[in-house]
């Protein structure tokens, strides 16, 4: 990541960007599996840790400028709509936040259809809640890791639903895998105040917006996405972007023109620079 980041940076420099320190935490836990950055019961509180925890030790250790004025952050894919959330909750951390094609559930996306809840996911999280079930409720974490020991690949539907199931719908007194999961059968009905939770993780977004609507118009905004390639394509961007203009936030929107999406060349030549034009510099 470390790599990633310099490329970007370099990249960024042969454009005329500000020279600036950029920091890129590790989004992968010890299952090997993504976060959201969302605080959870289960799984530790990422968001607290992104804007406090992880300020704090950067400004004590390196040279930078202690404002929100010379900070943004930035969330790709699964971390995008966190980062937005987040900028908004920590005004006195964050003046500008640039995301690029954010996940998000916007209507007529069926969460009961996602990657997460697909077939081959639900059979994957049914074999797994088999086995959980055999387990006493006092069984601990310890259980997830000797069963996907390091290393251990981990199907992505099965690591999508870990992931996702530990942000957003965490049961800490529940026992493995420690969230609340819709289908608890293979072919049956899911549960609707479950189901409800898993929609509301990446979804609700307009009542999200709204809550924070204040925070949110003090911030330089900037979303960026693939026109026709890429996860799944632009219209979650799109949808972010018009529920922004409809509360009067403003914000800017753009296509990559790249004909192979790199999320590296994104970062290097279009979002560092406009974090260089935004921020404050010495």
């Amino acid at each position: 990541m470390g790599e990633l980041a310099e490329t970007a940076m370099k990249l960024a420099l042969n454009d005329g960007t500000q020279e600036m320190i950029v920091v890129m935490p590790d989004p992968v836990n010890s299952l090997g599996l993504q976060n959201y950055y969302v605080n959870s019961l289960v799984t530790g509180n990422w968001e607290t840790f992104v804007a406090r925890d992880l300020v704090d030790y950067i400004d004590r250790n390196y040279r930078t400028l202690p404002s929100a004025e010379s900070r943004g952050i930035f969330g790709e894919y699964r971390h995008g709509l966190s980062a937005l959330l987040l900028a908004a909750r920590y005004p006195d951390v964050f003046s500008a936040v640039s995301v690029l094609q954010p996940k998000i559930f916007y209507p007529g996306y069926s969460v009961s259809e996602a990657f997460f809840q697909s077939r081959v996911g639900r059979s994957l999280m049914d074999d797994l809640l088999v086995d959980a079930r055999q387990l006493p409720v006092t069984a601990d974490a310890t259980w997830l890791t000797n069963r996907f020991p390091e290393d251990t690949f981990i199907p992505n539907a099965l690591g999508d639903a870990l992931a996702y199931g530990m942000a957003f719908a965490p049961n800490a007194e529940a026992g493995p895998p420690f969230f609340d999961y819709p289908f608890q059968e293979l072919d049956g009905a899911p549960d609707p105040a479950v189901l409800r939770r898993w929609e509301d993780g990446l979804g609700n977004v307009n009542e999200k917006l709204t809550m924070l609507k204040d925070a949110l118009a003090r911030l330089d905004i900037q979303i960026d996405y693939y026109e026709n390639i890429s996860m799944d394509g632009p219209a979650g961007s799109v949808y972010l972007s018009n529920q922004l203009t409809d509360l009067g936030i403003a914000h800017t929107a753009r296509s990559s023109s790249l004909f192979q999406p790199s999320s590296l060349a994104v970062l290097g030549k279009e979002i560092l620079l406009t974090f260089s034009r935004v921020l404050t510099f010495e």
